[in-house]
């Protein structure tokens, strides 16, 4: 959450494949939907959305079965959020069976433990 915005990911979506993902930005305050993100990439089995973070209108988010460079190396993405079709940087893990994005959740919930 950033302000009165939530980024929620959701792993299981289907637009690009079967459990490609996305990840869902809301208000808050009203309950209202403001923007989808989806990997430019994205395909079957990436689960996309397993990790998120927003910060002000920054937004990551983790596809740790992504095979961009090698099959489950996984993938972060970094998006500035609001824009029209949002073009993320994409960071990419470093190799086979990696799972880059998968310690990413791990990391936030102990912050967030913390924090809360």
């Amino acid at each position: 959450m950033s302000g009165n915005r939530a980024l929620v990911g959701s792993r299981f979506d289907d637009d690009n494949g079967n459990n490609s993902g996305s990840a869902y930005i809301f208000d808050v305050t009203t309950g209202n939907f403001l923007q989808k993100l989806t990997p430019p990439d994205g395909a079957a089995g990436d689960q996309f959305g397993i990790s998120v973070s927003l910060s002000g209108n920054r937004a990551l988010v983790a596809s740790y079965l992504d095979d961009d460079n090698g099959t489950d190396s996984g993938s972060a993405y970094l998006f500035t959020t609001g824009q029209t079709v949002p073009e993320p940087l994409t960071i990419l893990g470093a190799g086979t069976a990696v799972a880059f994005g998968a310690s990413f959740k791990r990391k936030l919930a102990k912050k967030n433990k913390k924090q809360g």
